[in-house]
């Protein structure tokens, strides 16, 4: 996904794909973290208690600061959305209380003269 997200901006808004990006880059730290226990396990080489703690607590601050970031972007995206959608109501609701003057009385006035 990430490589795509160079090529094709799947939102509007730079700040959402930018925000996208970073996200796609934790996710390849997270992934990458997890590999570590994972190598770890198997017996390749030994990481301290205390690493694995450090390591434990960093993917906990990891996926936390994901999950903060794509409810950030959820919210700003729909209250944005929402700004945009109230906005373009009232424009339409004063254009339509604005007084039209029938075309009628226009033309009548022209055609009281021609006769």
């Amino acid at each position: 996904m990430s490589g795509l997200l160079f090529h094709y901006w799947p939102h509007h808004r730079m700040t959402n794909n930018i925000i996208e990006t970073v996200d796609e880059i934790c996710f390849v730290v997270l992934h990458s973290v997890i590999m570590v226990y994972t190598v770890e396990k198997e017996g390749y080489f030994t990481v301290s208690r205390t690493m694995r703690n450090n390591l434990g607590w960093f993917l906990i601050g990891l996926i936390v600061f994901i999950l903060v970031t794509k409810c950030y972007m959820m919210l700003r995206e729909e209250f944005l959305d929402m700004k945009a959608t109230i906005k373009e109501y009232c424009k339409n609701r004063r254009k339509k209380n604005q007084r039209v003057v029938p075309a009628s009385t226009l033309s009548s006035k022209k055609y009281e003269m021609k006769h």
